[in-house]
């Protein structure tokens, strides 16, 4: 009876305690049972009656008890992430409690109505989408050509786990179509993480206005990515005053990449010019600048640990010294160092340079500033006529310069080239001739019809429109000199010609005049000038008339001899003033076959020279 009477009462107790589990009321879910990130098949919706891309997601973020915000995960047409902000919540029951979810945006930036009514129920999220293009007024888009913006990329990477985050720059330009109402945009060296997708052009994207928004998108456009080829890209952004937002999604292949950015219109300096100092005495004049080539100018001389020097370089101010390097020319070797580094000249041969790489603020400009030292030789000139030297078709004997290189175009007026007007004896010798340079066939007035070779110390830089300027004479010297030693020999042409211009119909022409009285002698003279700079130099224009010229050795009998012959001829002052050691002089012997070959003069006359030299004190 007992048993029965307990068995009853276990019974009875839990009778009672199941009525009591089932009269427990439901708990309604709050927003925190939600937010998560929804995709795959935690996610049912569909846009505009379409389903989502596989890739899609939904990710609901806390902001109050009642509210959320809604990030639509590549689900907008070119908008990666696309959020719809204070989206209501409300937990509504039906035989159960499920999470409904409604929000919308107007979102001119990007340029979507966006709308989504869902819910959330065992932990799927159901929902409507609805996207409305904006749309916007077709404009004149010229205003925005030729723009740089600087901002912000953040570049996310689909097998990447952390974005890229760096400084970069978009441009604008004219579409490729030329269409005003379109617009190109351009990322120049593209690259991240190790990998360049080198420069990305986005064209013929149409630009809209909606007030002050200006907006441009482009669904599926083909692009050229480097070392992967046509891909396609969806492209959105707008401008705002100075401002422009952009979302790119490129999609090549198995690989995602998705690009915002965020940035002001600038202008930015193209100026990429530098000045480079070398503090040091050794330098005989300041560094002379030509183009992007710096050359600074020493005595071979100078004791090799003198040639340790610092040059200093100074750039524009948002321009970028990017490295520099030692170049070898002659084995293409490179040697990067510090800007801060001395630099040991002496080791230096006429190959080497010093590479300074500078890229402007503006960084789709950039140059290469070259700086070459020169080591001028500081011992008496001698020169032996025993080694030559190749130059294109024609030779020159080592240390001498010659007009050869004005001759090697007489063949674009019909003149042959050869004889060359300078070129080497059977005995070795240096051979200078005079020729009438008259065309049969094409008489210009740009040839003069006597033309005497010249030999000369110091180079040659053809003028067309003057050619006595081609010839720079000297070269630097800082010794008195005393006298010229000269072995020459010299055979006058039997007939003397001038030059003159005549009228061939519209045009002038030079011709040869006979002068028959008139008897050709040689010219060999040696200078002594003063300049300034070693930069400068007298030319076949004033070498006779300077007043730069303090000193000047001539051959005073320049008349035709048989065979070889010695002459010592002395320096005598000009009058325009005496040798001082701390000043600067340059040089010159020049010798011609024709002595008023500069006015264009002279018979076909020979002139050898064997050897040439200068005595100094």
């Amino acid at each position: 009876m007992k048993n029965k009477l307990l068995l009853i009462l276990i019974l009875g107790m839990s009778i009672f305690s199941a009525c009591h589990d089932d009269d427990k009321p439901e708990a309604p879910p709050t927003i925190d049972d939600i937010v998560a990130t929804y995709s795959s098949d935690k996610l049912q919706a569909t846009a505009n009656g379409k389903n989502l891309p596989s890739n899609a997601a939904v990710n609901i973020i806390k902001e109050t008890d009642e509210t959320s915000t809604i990030k639509l995960l590549n689900i907008v047409p070119g908008v990666p992430e696309f959020a719809i902000p204070n989206a209501t919540f409300e937990a509504v029951s039906k035989s159960a409690y499920y999470s409904k979810l409604e929000g919308s945006v107007t979102d001119s930036i990007a340029g979507y109505d966006v709308q989504l009514t869902g819910s959330v129920e065992a932990g799927i999220l159901s929902a409507t989408i609805t996207i409305t293009d904006m749309g916007g007024e077709s404009i004149d888009a010229t205003s925005f050509y030729n723009k740089t913006y600087k901002g912000e990329m953040t570049i996310k990477v689909s097998n990447l786990t952390e974005p890229v985050v760096m400084t970069q720059r978009i441009y604008t330009s004219r579409p490729s179509t030329k269409e005003k109402s379109r617009i190109q945009l351009e990322i120049n060296n593209f690259s991240f993480s190790g990998m360049s997708l080198g420069t990305i052009k986005l064209d013929t994207l149409p630009v809209l206005q909606r007030g002050r928004y200006y907006s441009f998108k482009s669904i599926d456009q083909e692009i050229e990515v480097q070392g992967i080829g046509k891909v396609q890209a969806d492209v959105n952004g707008v401008i705002v005053g100075n401002n422009i937002q952009l979302s790119l999604i490129v999609k090549a292949g198995p690989l995602t990449v998705n690009v915002s950015f965020d940035g002001e219109s600038v202008t930015e300096s193209t100026d990429m010019k530098a000045t480079i100092t070398i503090n040091s005495n050794v330098l005989l004049d300041p560094i002379a600048v030509s183009g992007s080539n710096y050359t600074f100018k020493v005595w071979d001389s100078t004791p090799t640990e003198q040639l340790v020097l610092l040059p200093e370089i100074e750039i524009p101010a948002g321009a970028t010294l990017d490295s520099v390097i030692i170049y070898n020319a002659a084995d293409k070797s490179t040697t990067p160092i510090d800007n801060k580094t001395a630099i040991d000249f002496s080791k230096f041969t006429p190959e080497c340079y010093v590479a300074y790489y500078i890229t402007a603020e503006d960084v789709r400009k950039n140059s290469i500033k070259k700086l070459f030292v020169v080591k001028i030789e500081d011992k008496d000139l001698v020169y032996t006529m025993e080694n030559w030297n190749s130059i294109g078709k024609y030779f020159e004997p080592a240390g001498l310069t010659s007009s050869n290189t004005a001759a090697s175009l007489f063949s674009i007026m019909g003149i042959p080239v050869e004889p060359y007007p300078v070129s080497k004896a059977e005995d070795g010798a240096a051979k200078v001739i005079t020729r009438k340079t008259v065309s049969e066939t094409s008489p210009s007035g740009m040839v003069p019809a006597m033309t005497a070779g010249t030999l000369f110390n110091g180079e040659f830089k053809l003028n067309i429109l003057d050619q006595l300027k081609s010839t720079k004479f000297g070269v630097p010297y800082r010794k008195k000199p005393v006298s010229l030693k000269v072995s020459y020999k010299y055979t006058p042409g039997a007939l003397y010609y001038k030059t003159e211009k005549v009228s061939n119909g519209n045009s002038t022409i030079n011709t040869a005049v006979e002068m028959p009285n008139a008897k050709d002698t040689c010219s060999i003279n040696a200078y002594l000038y003063e300049v300034s700079s070693y930069d400068e130099t007298l030319d076949g224009s004033n070498i006779n008339t300077s007043p730069s010229v303090i000193m000047k050795a001539s051959l005073i009998d320049g008349n035709s001899t048989s065979s070889y012959t010695e002459r010592t001829i002395n320096f005598t002052e000009t009058g325009n003033g005496t040798f001082d050691p701390s000043k600067k002089y340059k040089l010159a012997i020049v010798c011609t076959p024709s002595k008023d070959g500069d006015q264009f003069m002279g018979a076909e006359s020979t002139l050898w020279i064997k050897h040439m030299e200068i005595i100094s004190e």
